[in-house]
């Protein structure tokens, strides 16, 4: 039983380290997501979500290390971003805001 336990949290540990190569990035100047990260598999997408948890907009996320991924129109709020990997795995999750100036 400890060396269960032992195994899990190296795995854990390993499934943080690939977390952390996938970066999302709300940039206001281009009203866009600036996306950077290795190992990019296909089928990759980032899905937008609005404060109560509606799809906005999905963008295709290409194998490109950076890639800037435009936004449409969005009103003003609070929203979501969610990087998912080909199987629909969550590789990161970034909040934003849309504000008027």
């Amino acid at each position: 039983m400890r060396r269960l336990i032992l195994f899990l949290g190296l795995a854990v540990g390993q499934a943080q380290l690939a977390r952390r190569e996938a970066e999302l990035h709300y940039d206001p100047s281009r009203h866009a997501l600036i996306r950077r990260g290795e190992q990019i598999g296909e089928g990759e997408r980032v899905v937008v979500l609005d404060l109560i948890g509606r799809r906005v907009c999905v963008l295709e996320v290409n194998t490109e290390e950076s890639q800037l991924l435009a936004l449409p129109e969005l009103s003003e709020g609070l929203y979501y971003a969610h990087w998912l990997d080909g199987q629909g795995r969550l590789r990161a999750v970034r909040r934003f805001a849309i504000v008027q100036r």
